[in-house]
């Protein structure tokens, strides 16, 4: 009796350490995130892998990627199995949520099971081993956001104020180019890759490769290309092919004499001007009708969104575009995205401060609405209506939409931060004229959206979106109005998931020309009224 009772007191004394638990998605590429089952997944022999999870590993976070590897890091170590071998992976960074870790060259090619043991309780997960994976490393969260590259002649990152220019050398930094020779444990093992098989893309134009190479950092490979003439905006978009399959997408800034960016939204001078300051004081405001046609029945949907914060601007920029409609024109953008249900937040970033604007107002044709008063991020719903056909006799669905086309002014009466100011904006309407493309969108070949209408200086953007039950992503292509056309080409389609389920849509964005406002308290003021449609989608 006694013996149980001092067992029971030793063991209430001791914490209960959970058991660690991979999330879905197994080993995922070290740099875009891709997890083991999407179509730019696989772990390259030699590259780094994240495992995402719960319990995973000590709660402060600990890092060592110094030679010599190690295979076991606050008390995290790491296996792959693939067929009869089993190997050992180095673990550069351990935390309870996400684990970095470097694969050896010499692990077989093929799919497998890693296991993560952490203080003598362990979890498997799925690993697919491929003889080349490339993910680019971002300065965002997952893979996305902008590249982290750097000039060639200086050594020094690109940033929306140090833009790359065309005709300009840059590195980006990646991990998957493919095994190496040599003890990679031991010291640094640097290799000259084969380029015969690779393809970047720089706002949708091919840029010249003049290198691809390990670098003497554990996993880290830097691929040189050089931008090509023609592209410019501060979220140029980036993706590297590397045979059949596709890196994640990224962007980098661009800009004709190198410096400060401009983008569809932002003007290189507001950030110029922000510089003396050391950060960027934005306030963006965006009016939107968003439209549906699913089996006939069409919903709608009026709001009013967007932000007052404050960045500092080496981080402007950084975790990507803050509106879909400010990628470069003439490009297009893959996101994808699967769900994580036990990752920890992570923020690369210090994150911005919230602004206080005041009461904002916006009056249009059917009269005056209040968005409230509006600090830092804020959405708002103006209207709902519905386009269904009833049967004879039945009343037609109420309506309380908002945002007809027309001319709208938006105020602001100022707040504890943003000055007052007074913007107007024109929408000028589009027609999508080939809507029934929808209905089967053949991802391995050419898909022509085109339309009608729209101002000398409005943008159309093309957005589609294929859900899967595991993941999803989105394409957006953006384009002058005055183009009437946008060719979707299969480089990006491809990388969009076969549609398993509902909710996979196709619709074009008429965007306004943006209108500039100027307030005490802001560098950049932007507004902009949109108006998209879309079809319920079959992508194939």
């Amino acid at each position: 009796m006694k013996k149980i009772f001092f067992s029971a007191i030793f063991a209430a004394a001791i914490p209960c350490i959970a058991a660690p638990k991979l999330s879905t998605g197994g080993a995922r590429n070290g740099a875009s995130f891709a997890s083991a089952t999407a179509a730019n997944g696989g772990v390259a022999q030699g590259a780094r892998f994240v495992l995402l999870g719960k319990d995973l590993g000590p709660a402060e976070s600990a890092s060592n990627e110094a030679y010599p590897l190690a295979t076991e890091l606050g008390g995290v170590s790491v296996k792959v199995t693939i067929g009869d071998t089993t190997l050992d992976a180095w673990v550069l960074s351990a935390s309870g949520t996400k684990i970095v870790a470097m694969l050896p060259s010499t692990a077989p090619v093929g799919k497998g099971k890693v296991s993560l043991t952490y203080n003598s309780e362990s979890t498997q997960g799925d690993i697919e081993v491929v003889s080349r994976a490339v993910g680019i490393f971002t300065g965002g969260t997952r893979g996305a956001g902008q590249a982290i590259a750097l000039s060639v002649d200086s050594g020094a990152p690109l940033l929306v104020a140090a833009s790359a220019k065309p005709g300009q050398q840059i590195r980006l930094r990646a991990t998957g180019l493919g095994s190496v020779e040599g003890d990679e444990a031991s010291a640094p093992t640097t290799k000259t890759f084969d380029t015969s098989d690779l393809e970047v893309r720089i706002a949708d134009k091919i840029a010249t490769i003049r290198a691809a190479q390990r670098t003497e950092t554990a996993g880290i490979d830097e691929i040189v290309v050089e931008v090509p003439s023609g592209v410019d905006g501060c979220f140029a978009p980036v993706v590297v092919k590397n045979g059949s399959k596709y890196s994640n997408f990224v962007t980098i800034p661009v800009a004709a004499n190198g410096g400060f960016c401009s983008s569809n939204l932002v003007s290189a001078g507001s950030l110029e001007g922000a510089a003396a300051n050391g950060e960027v004081r934005s306030g963006t405001i965006g009016l939107s009708r968003f439209g549906i046609n699913v089996q006939g029945a069409e919903i709608v949907t009026d709001s009013a969104s967007g932000s007052f914060q404050k960045y500092k601007l080496e981080d402007y920029g950084g975790s990507g575009a803050s509106s879909q409609s400010d990628f470069a024109l003439g490009s297009c953008m893959v996101l994808n995205f699967d769900f994580v249900p036990d990752e920890g937040p992570e923020v690369p970033f210090a994150p911005p401060v919230d602004l206080a604007a005041g009461r904002l107002t916006v009056t249009g044709p059917k009269g005056e609405k209040s968005l409230g008063d509006i600090k830092g991020s804020f959405s708002v719903e103006l209207g709902t209506g519905f386009n269904i056909a009833l049967p004879p006799g039945v009343p037609s669905l109420p309506s309380t939409l908002f945002l007809e086309p027309g001319s709208y002014t938006v105020e602001g009466t100022g707040g504890a931060d943003v000055g007052p100011f007074s913007v107007q904006v024109q929408m000028n309407l589009i027609e999508w004229t080939n809507p029934s493309v929808a209905a089967a969108v053949v991802r391995s070949q050419p898909l022509n959206l085109t339309w009608t209408g729209g101002g000398a200086s409005d943008y159309v953007m093309a957005l589609g979106t294929s859900f899967t039950r595991a993941n999803s992503g989105t394409f957006v292509c953006i384009a002058k109005a005055s183009d009437l056309k946008i060719t979707v080409l299969p480089h990006i389609l491809q990388n969009l998931p076969a549609s398993v389920s509902e909710g996979s849509i196709l619709g074009l964005f008429s965007i306004s020309e943006p209108k500039s406002f100027k307030a005490s308290g802001l560098d950049i003021g932007s507004l902009t009224f949109s108006r998209f449609f879309a079809r319920e989608a079959n992508f194939r």
